[in-house]
């Protein structure tokens, strides 16, 4: 969890990412960036390794947004879970 946010916080950002994530304007515009970048990347010709290198930049870029948002998804679980847990208290 981010230090700053509070469990509840956190699972409503778990929420939020998992229905962005699953809104199928967003998949469709996901998937369709993916397809270009991998077509754009295998038409360009190996010797220019300026333009693959932008275009797997672009690719990681996409890919690490779909990560960022998992991860606000696991971790929206894992609060939520922590919140069911009743408080103990006690040395152990």
């Amino acid at each position: 969890m981010s230090e700053n946010l509070t469990p509840d916080q956190e699972v409503w950002r778990g929420e939020r990412a998992k229905q962005l994530l699953n809104e199928p304007l967003i998949k469709e515009a996901l998937d369709a960036i993916e397809s270009l970048l991998i077509e754009q990347w295998s038409a360009t010709p190996i010797k220019d390794h300026e333009m693959r290198e932008k275009i797997w930049m672009m690719f990681n870029i996409k890919r690490n947004f779909v990560q960022r948002m998992t991860e606000h998804i696991e971790t929206g679980k894992i609060a939520s879970l922590q919140m069911k847990q009743p408080k103990r208290f006690g040395i152990f």
